[in-house]
């Protein structure tokens, strides 16, 4: 079980666990929407939409990650942030399929990232599509001296919208941290992914 320190705004994001039961779930779902709504000024519609992706979140969240369902100051974009710790570090190949999907559309944006606690990593932007409707998502990697942790932002529909959560997600993954996580000292490694992205077409085949 890996275990996380998140810090976040709460009239920004809602942690998520995982609830078996469905009635359960569902009845969180409600009294948890309702309590978030009352502090925030949301679009029309938005405390039902919120109330469906906890419920739905619920349900797939394990004790093996963390889950956050990221809301835009105007609740108008919902987009979950799943924050995973491997039990060892994932290998050159696994990282890149991490970063990029053959769902993806066009070649991935890479770039290099740091935070306070999860030390120095790599984040990708990718446009995917499935079932003939486009999404977008951001992807981050950050190597330890024994495991490596992965957070994933998304999907995010319309594709475009992701800006406006970007920024609630890298201010989370800015100040949290991960439970017995020793960032890796090996900036070539992230060196080499940004090389690797800034060529057009790139496949990410290492």
């Amino acid at each position: 079980m890996s275990e996380f320190e998140l810090n976040y705004r709460t009239d920004l994001a809602i942690p998520i666990a995982p609830i078996a039961s469905v009635a359960e779930r569902t009845e969180w779902a409600r009294s948890r929407a309702q309590e978030f709504i009352t502090a925030s000024t949301l679009v029309a519609g938005a405390a039902d939409r919120i109330e469906a992706a906890l419920a739905d979140l619920a349900g797939k969240a394990d004790d093996d990650s963390m889950i956050a369902l990221l809301v835009s100051e105007d609740a108008s974009v919902l987009a979950p942030l799943t924050i995973y710790m491997t039990a060892q570090s994932m290998s050159d190949r696994e990282v890149a399929r991490f970063l990029s999907t053959p769902a993806t559309l066009l070649p991935p944006t890479g770039q290099t990232t740091q935070t306070q606690h999860l030390g120095v990593g790599f984040s990708s932007t990718l446009l995917e599509s499935s079932d003939e409707v486009n999404y977008s998502t951001r992807r981050w990697v950050f190597f330890g001296e024994s495991s490596t942790v992965t957070a994933l932002l998304g999907p995010v529909i319309p594709a475009q919208a992701i800006v406006l959560v970007e920024p609630i997600a890298e201010v989370i993954l800015e100040a949290s941290r991960a439970v017995d996580f020793e960032p890796a000292q090996d900036p070539h490694r992230v060196t080499r992914l940004l090389a690797m992205t800034e060529k057009v077409g790139d496949k990410w085949e290492i």
